[in-house]
């Protein structure tokens, strides 16, 4: 197959992500937009046009964004917000019934970009994971790694046609759970203070990755 840059980005996460490589995959290209917006296109009126009609970021997003630290750029971008509120507090009628329909409107917006970004990146990189398995290379990498989060999973289900890759893929994903399960039974097992003598190993952060398994991982997971 034609290995193009995405190929090894998904193989190179396979072979070193501790944890869901497509999730590490997508935050990196949601920092790598946020930090192009902050640094190269505050003063971009596309890209404030499009903040203005999503009200800004979504809550996630809008967090990530200020862990970056630019206060400058975010308050640059923020401006618009601000004055949008300003702009609504006007147009808010002395009556609270008539309030209404206004308040309806305020909450009518378009997706937030940073969400949209991370959804076209989620498509490539499924789709270049469930094309690539077919190449040896990726399907051992595949096989050694820590597999993917239920939602990569399932999106990686829905985009495979080919029985054998299908039939692997889900045969590695429930050795990882198996493991999984081991490992929370454990952690559990060990709080007994009849065996607490024992000491936690492995399974130490079992609890951690039951957490990501499920919702996969970012947002300080």
């Amino acid at each position: 197959m034609n290995k193009h840059i995405s190929y090894h980005e998904v193989l190179e996460g396979l072979q070193h992500a501790n944890g869901c490589p497509l999730c590490k995959l997508e935050a990196e290209s949601v920092r790598r937009y946020l930090d192009s917006v902050l640094y190269e296109s505050v003063n971009d009126p596309g890209v404030r046009s499009d903040l203005i009609r999503s009200r800004g970021y979504c809550v996630r997003h809008a967090r990530r964004l200020a862990a970056m630290g630019n206060a400058f750029g975010i308050a640059g971008l923020y401006q618009d917000q601000i004055a949008l509120i300003s702009e609504f507090l006007d147009r808010l009628p002395d009556n609270p019934p008539r309030s209404s329909l206004l308040s309806r409107e305020w909450q009518k917006t378009q997706c937030c970009p940073a969400c949209l970004v991370e959804a076209k990146s989620r498509e490539r990189y499924v789709w270049t994971l469930v094309n690539g398995l077919a190449d040896e290379e990726m399907r051992n990498a595949y096989a050694s790694s820590s597999a993917l989060c239920m939602p990569h999973f399932l999106c990686v289900l829905e985009k495979t046609k080919a029985a054998e890759t299908y039939r692997f893929v889900v045969a590695r994903q429930r050795e990882v759970i198996e493991r999984l399960c081991h490992r929370l039974r454990e952690f559990c097992r060990k709080h007994d203070y009849r065996f607490s003598h024992e000491g936690f190993g492995e399974e130490s952060d079992s609890w951690l990755q039951a957490i990501r398994m499920v919702v996969g991982e970012g947002d300080g997971l």
